[in-house]
């Protein structure tokens, strides 16, 4: 058989309750998005080596390696010790791909740096400073930019020109001084024009949608390309009520969707002359994080469209290559978004903890806080239900957490299952490899006869993925 293909799918920061919020508004409550169609489910615990709450940097080096890590984690131990993956080896599953001739890609909606995608390929250590203050690993952002870069990825897609130009230097999506206005630190800025070491790697560079779609054109298509589409993120993330004031859209224009670069990336790999020997792609939608830990309704919104329209897209390329696994996994909650349901004019507020003393909290509407209800599209019986946005707060929340798989291997998805299974899962797709697992997952209870029996329904009254995590923690 030919080399198999994976696609991670990381729609960060998102829980059930998230994609039940786009289900709602493009579906209907009877209705299904590509995120309920793929095959496999299993709760996902994202606990860290020293927190129950998950990094999207420790749990990106998690994917990536299969080892539990420090939460501050950018691809080092804690005191800067270097991680030994699962495989034994010192390199993430990404970098393994790419060395044993695999067509590897990473495609992102945010900055260059971000490491859903980056930490596959990129490793910074925590830095002590001369006044004793020390500098976190992620906070590198040039320094990651570089990295992946170099990393010899075939394709890469994202935001973040601002890191891959020193300052001073005019790019293509600002002049030199709208540049240096949004950042001139050193951790953010390269030293040298890393567009320029992208060429002369052998990259093509494209900046807006329709210079990534007009690739398909070209008579060879390329083996290595870089897409730089946005200064920093593609998307503008920041609450309603700020974008408005200053006339921001959620996400830039130009740039493409998530899906867009995705399809692109995948015409591209087809006609690469290695993607019979397989393929890794690891694909992160961070909109669907950052608006929702800045409490945005409606750009989480647009952020799930986007998730599920690429995840549509790669079932589609799992339709003509069957050898494929998609795997889908947040590290966090972000934002803990909840849906309740509104009949009046605005979403107006809900009293948070009636138990001590009364919170009233906003509620989000369609366009922002204590605005017009957001409306479900009809469910089955024709019925409309109009309801509000509310949120636990604005970081990542443990917990509602759940993975899907779809494809080849996707029966091996267990029921509950460990951040390190997504790495597991990806090696032995890709490599045909079977590693031995952190958590070996319990025998499965023996598959029922077609016959006539007792039936047990436990309804355990008002309990949630987050609920059971809190049990299982003590």
């Amino acid at each position: 058989m030919a080399g198999n293909h994976v696609i991670f799918m990381h729609p960060d920061g998102t829980s059930p309750s998230h994609f039940a919020f786009a289900r709602f508004v493009d579906q209907g409550p009877d209705g299904r998005l590509n995120w309920d169609k793929m095959s496999n489910a299993g709760v996902y615990l994202g606990h860290m080596e020293d927190q129950l709450g998950g990094t999207s940097n420790a749990g990106a080096v998690t994917h990536a390696t299969g080892v539990k890590v420090y939460a501050e984690s950018f691809g080092f131990e804690l005191n800067n010790l270097p991680i030994t993956s699962l495989s034994g080896t010192n390199k993430t599953i990404v970098e393994e791909a790419r060395d044993a001739g695999k067509v590897t890609a990473l495609v992102q909606s945010g900055a260059i740096y971000e490491p859903g995608t980056a930490a596959f390929v990129a490793k910074t250590q925590e830095i002590v400073n001369p006044d004793g203050t020390r500098t976190v690993p992620r906070a590198q952002n040039a320094a990651i930019a570089e990295q992946v870069i170099r990393s010899g990825v075939n394709f890469i897609m994202g935001g973040g020109e601002l890191n891959l130009l020193p300052v001073g230097t005019n790019g293509f999506h600002g002049t030199a001084a709208e540049l240096d206005a949004i950042s001139t630190n050193s951790l953010q800025r390269p030293t040298q024009n890393l567009i320029q070491l992208a060429q002369s790697l052998g990259y093509v560079v494209v900046y807006t949608a329709d210079q990534l779609k007009s690739l398909l054109d070209l008579p060879t298509a390329p083996t290595k390309v870089l897409g730089v589409f946005a200064p920093v993120h593609t998307f503008n993330d920041r609450p309603e009520e700020v974008l408005a004031g200053q006339s921001l859209p959620l996400y830039r224009q130009t740039a493409p969707t998530i899906a867009e670069m995705l399809d692109v990336t995948q015409k591209l790999m087809e006609r690469h002359p290695n993607f019979n020997n397989g393929s890794i792609t690891i694909v992160e939608e961070e909109g669907t994080d950052n608006f929702g830990n800045n409490n945005n309704a409606a750009g989480t919104l647009e952020g799930l469209r986007r998730t599920d329209a690429a995840i549509g897209v790669a079932l589609d390329f799992i339709e003509r290559h069957s050898n494929t696994l998609m795997l889908t996994a947040a590290d966090s909650d972000a934002g803990g978004l909840q849906v309740i349901d509104r009949t009046g004019a605005t979403v107006g507020t809900v009293n948070n903890n009636p138990t001590t003393s009364n919170r009233n909290v906003p509620l989000d509407g369609q366009t922002g806080a204590n605005t017009a209800p957001f409306v479900a599209a009809p469910d089955a019986d024709g019925d409309v239900f109009r309801f509000g946005v509310g949120w636990s707060g604005t970081p990542d929340f443990s917990g509602s957490i759940v993975s899907k798989a779809h494809g080849l291997n996707a029966d091996k998805l267990p029921a509950t299952l460990d951040n390190t299974k997504i790495y597991e899962l990806m090696y032995e797709t890709l490599f045909n490899v079977q590693l031995p697992s952190r958590n070996p997952d319990p025998t499965p209870a023996p598959k029922a006869t077609r016959q006539t029996g007792n039936v047990i329904f436990i309804h355990p009254d008002g309990t949630s993925p987050s609920h059971f995590m809190a049990l299982r923690g003590i």
